[in-house]
């Protein structure tokens, strides 16, 4: 029950507050101020409705005795990309972990493809979101997407290999995820395909019955 109540209150309040108020609004104008505006509405609320369905799926799950797993985990308060994806849409993400990632850097061990294992560690990033990209569409902002979390995920491998001694204290902490979680925002306007896309042209009353409202890319 606190899955279904948690579907509830993540699906039909929160994210369709946010789309009512926030997101619709912002998509009127093609402004960069609007345009900000839209990037943080949008992931706000890809996340309610997104977490709110998953969390449906979970509570349904248990009645018929099957325990499904936990797909979200706070993934706004992720300290880094990495950290992020292991929060985030957790099913998909350690699906292409382990069938597409990890056995792409076993056989590169094995094979001895590279000299170094960063090299096919970074590949192998590119390789499993690239995939991840085209598994979401063959539209461009998919793609870009995914090469996009991609050199987020090798910058992050390279930094933390350089720097192995982590830095520790809530400052620290708070300014990383403040910063990931602007880079991820980020990502997902890239993901709605709303960079560049014209501003969405309210229709008048007479016509407004007649016509579903929008919704974003998803």
């Amino acid at each position: 029950m606190h899955h279904f109540f948690r579907g509830l209150l993540y699906k039909f309040i929160l994210a369709a507050l946010i789309e009512q108020h926030w997101l619709k609004l912002a998509a009127r104008s093609d402004s960069l101020g609007a345009l900000l505006s839209y990037m943080y509405a949008y992931s706000f609320y890809l996340f309610f409705d997104f977490a709110g369905y998953s969390a449906f799926a979970i509570s349904i799950s248990y009645l018929f005795g099957v325990h499904t797993p936990e797909n979200f985990n706070r993934p706004f308060l992720a300290r880094n990309i990495r950290d992020f994806w292991n929060r985030w849409h957790i099913t998909l993400s350690f699906w292409f972990r382990d069938h597409v990632y990890m056995r792409f850097l076993l056989a590169a061990a094995r094979g001895k493809w590279f000299r170094s294992m960063h090299t096919a560690a970074i590949l192998g990033y590119f390789l499993a979101f690239g995939l991840m990209g085209l598994w979401h569409g063959i539209e461009p902002h998919y793609i870009l997407y995914g090469l996009y979390m991609a050199t987020l995920l090798s910058g992050f491998h390279i930094f933390s290999s350089w720097k192995k001694r982590r830095r520790e204290g809530a400052l620290w902490n708070a300014l990383a995820i403040f910063i990931t979680f602007n880079a991820i925002c980020f990502g997902l306007l890239i993901f709605s395909g709303r960079i560049g896309a014209p501003p969405v042209v309210q229709q008048p009353p007479e016509k407004a019955s007649t016509l579903k409202p929008s919704s974003p890319d998803l």
